[in-house]
């Protein structure tokens, strides 16, 4: 009967606005939903309480928020070996599940031509970092402003919506200012189209990644565009996901396991002007042969694991 359904109704769409928790559950069931999938987590709108009724007998978190739920309701979460370590597993109620890497990157299309190294040109370097202002805490601008102090004549470009804020700026600036860099040597661009977002990238040499909590698309978005980005390793997956991009396209030796690591790895590779010169006009299609873009290997991949928990599960219910 259930494989019957299954045929005649391969896809069914159904609105859950304004669709109470324990209704929901009831029409999961109803529909005979064998694997029900989270995208949300603890963010904003989320229906965690649907799942913790348990309509599905399998049931898995994933892509739509970069931690575990803490429910025993979910079963599995999806990862990779880098950004949830071996070690770290046990810190999951969730079984951590692993895809050839946490997510895939889908290019814009079309996207800007990558632009030539600026400090070949402007004969200095630019650190850019493109991330949300919530993300960019005092520790974060401690380790930049040590880093424009040791790379002379370097500046900062940081862009966001929001960042156009003179609140926003002024945060930004007296907190660099109190550690010895001058105003001059910050610029500050908000939000805009897409294309023009990632044109952007054209005038930033190294990217920083911001700590605890690094960039996903933003990452991405950055190496797709030339730009390499340094990024602090850290304890749980909002600060994993630099590392792990960075892994498949041979760039580990931007990934710093400290925070005085960050410093050195920056200024370090900023003085490597012929070699970020060489990975920006790589990168692209690094990026565009690497599992990164497979789209098709990492679909194969969550089909795998979903087809692997069904039958664990059908093993399990006789």
């Amino acid at each position: 009967d259930h494989t019957a359904r299954f045929r005649d109704a391969a896809s069914l769409w159904r609105s859950t606005v304004g669709v109470s928790d324990a209704r929901l559950a009831e029409i999961i069931r109803a529909d005979v939903i064998d694997i029900l999938v989270d995208l949300s987590g603890h963010s904003a709108g989320h229906r965690l309480l649907v799942f913790a009724r348990k309509p599905a007998p399998i049931q898995v978190t994933a892509w739509g928020h970069a931690l575990g739920t803490g429910l025993d309701a979910i079963d599995y979460f999806f990862a990779d070996r880098v950004t949830v370590p071996i070690e770290r597993r046990g810190d999951f109620t969730e079984e951590v599940i692993d895809l050839p890497l946490f997510v895939a990157y889908d290019p814009p299309a079309p996207s800007p031509e990558v632009a030539p190294l600026p400090a070949l040109t402007e004969g200095r370097v630019t650190f850019g970092s493109f991330n949300r202002p919530a993300k960019v805490t005092d520790e974060m601008l401690a380790l930049w402003a040590a880093i424009l102090g040791e790379v002379e004549g370097s500046r900062l470009l940081m862009k966001f919506i929001g960042l156009d804020d003179p609140a926003n700026q002024a945060r930004i600036v007296t907190a660099l200012g109190a550690r010895g860099i001058a105003p001059d040597r910050v610029a500050f661009l908000g939000g805009s189209r897409r294309w023009d977002h990632l044109d952007a990238y054209r005038l930033v040499d190294v990217a920083l990644d911001t700590f605890p909590h690094g960039g996903g698309v933003t990452a991405l978005d950055g190496l797709w565009m030339g730009v390499p980005m340094v990024t602090l390793l850290g304890e749980r997956v909002p600060g994993r996901m630099g590392a792990s991009f960075l892994s498949f396209l041979g760039l580990e030796d931007f990934v710093a396991a400290t925070p005085d690591a960050y410093v050195e790895i920056a200024c370090r590779h900023a003085r490597d002007r012929s070699r970020l010169a060489s990975l920006r006009l790589e990168l692209r299609d690094r990026m565009r042969v690497s599992p990164l873009c497979d789209h098709a290997a990492y679909c194969r991949a969550v089909e795998d694991a979903y087809r692997s928990m069904w039958k664990r599960w059908c093993g399990s219910a006789r």
